[in-house]
């Protein structure tokens, strides 16, 4: 997978394709059976995560014990890589701290003033809106309520209260499910929630417009690549001088597994 990609193969059918007709793939194979495109796609998406890291570690040290690679300098470098998301997509922390603390005082009124709640957490969850609203619906069963919709048709109180305290409940769900995206960020993208919105060194339209897009930074020694990572906190991305923070956040690449680290960076 890491020699494939290496050579600009993502594709599980190309991948495939070349298991079994390019000498280099087949020599790696080491007389296995080239792997189906299946059992590929299904590698990627289950465990080549979990198991990427050390294998990357296991090349640097490899890189160390051909004395490629000393251990002593480490040289850092990024640039920022425009995601392929929506322009258009963004979400903002701010918005959303904000909407949601106006949800949190309507819900609140509404569970004292229509419910008659006396005693609500400091902080009303989603969870706690689902518990609410399925004492609601044991209400309306006992009751045997009948559910009516479109114009014309008169909703019993019973009704209203499971809308009311539904839609409450799925909007306070998506402002849990964003807060937990932003990971210290302050945006994300909708089709691509790993992404950022920053400025771009290519700027087309001379607008100043914020894209998604990620900022790698890649540390290097003696030419090869020993670790990289994508830094979303601008305190990270302008640290300087270089040293500490960077020394911190680059260290696992070179001495988790080892116990080794570069001296100078």
């Amino acid at each position: 997978m890491v020699y494939a990609y290496s050579q600009h193969i993502y594709s599980s059918r190309e991948i495939e394709k070349a298991c079994k007709l390019n000498l280099a793939f087949i020599y790696l194979l080491r007389g296995e059976k080239a792997p189906d495109h299946n059992t590929i796609a299904r590698f990627r998406k289950y465990h080549l995560e979990s198991c990427a890291e050390g294998l990357l570690t296991q090349l640097v040290e490899l890189l160390a014990a051909s004395n490629e690679i000393q251990f002593e300098n480490l040289f850092i470098d990024g640039t920022k890589i425009e995601a392929n998301a929506n322009k258009y997509s963004f979400v903002w922390r701010k918005v959303v701290e904000k909407n949601e603390l106006k949800l949190q005082d309507k819900a609140a009124q509404y569970l004292k003033e229509e419910l008659g709640y006396r005693k609500l957490p400091d902080y009303i969850t989603s969870e706690y809106l689902q518990s609410v609203l399925s004492d609601l619906i044991l209400i309306a069963d006992s009751h045997k309520t009948n559910f009516v919709y479109g114009t014309g048709k008169r909703k019993s109180q019973i009704q209203k209260q499971i809308e009311a305290i539904g839609s409450l409940k799925d909007r306070q769900h998506n402002y849990e499910e964003a807060r937990s995206t932003f990971k210290g960020r302050n945006s994300f993208s909708k089709t691509d929630k790993d992404a950022t919105f920053m400025h771009m060194k290519e700027d087309y339209m001379r607008n100043g417009q914020l894209k998604p897009g990620y900022n790698i930074q890649v540390a290097v020694e003696s030419e090869y690549m020993g670790s990289a990572g994508d830094f979303i906190r601008r305190k990270v991305i302008n640290c300087s001088p270089l040293g500490h923070q960077f020394r911190i956040l680059f260290s696992n690449g070179f001495s988790s597994h080892s116990g080794r680290s570069s001296m100078h960076m």
